[in-house]
């Protein structure tokens, strides 16, 4: 069993701002990714959720703590990358699926692995984002 992760970063917008929260899984992803897909529209207005579903089958926008452990394995994540002449991770904001409140989502920063949150309007702030797939 384990996880990877996806050899593309977009620049992306989490999704909108509302009054409820429906993401708040900080374990589970795929927990936060079946809230969000129940919703109507979801796929215009959540585009970093509907990268992650559109990346393959399984795939999913991890939530908080599993974007934590993206961060711990970087280091190794980013070797392998590199040996196959993919894009490593790089040090910039990663969104994770986590709502924080109705108005911000947590991400997390490549460059020191620290967590923060951040407005998640659908129209402002955009950081990458990537797919995890669990096996």
């Amino acid at each position: 069993n384990g996880k990877m992760v996806s050899v593309e970063y977009p620049t992306l917008s989490w999704g909108i701002n509302t009054s409820t929260l429906y993401a708040t899984d900080k374990d589970n992803g795929v927990n936060n990714m079946s809230k969000i897909k129940v919703l109507s529209s979801w796929e215009t207005h959540y585009p970093a959720f509907k990268w992650c579903n559109d990346y393959g089958k399984d795939w999913y926008f991890p939530a908080l703590n599993e974007l934590k452990s993206v961060y711990n394995a970087k280091t190794n994540i980013d070797s392998t990358l590199s040996a196959n002449d993919y894009t490593t991770l790089g040090t910039e904001l990663y969104w994770s699926s986590t709502d924080e409140s109705f108005n911000s989502a947590y991400g997390v920063y490549f460059s020191n692995g620290k967590s923060t949150f951040t407005n998640k309007d659908e129209e402002g702030r955009k950081y990458k984002v990537c797919a995890i797939l669990a096996f």
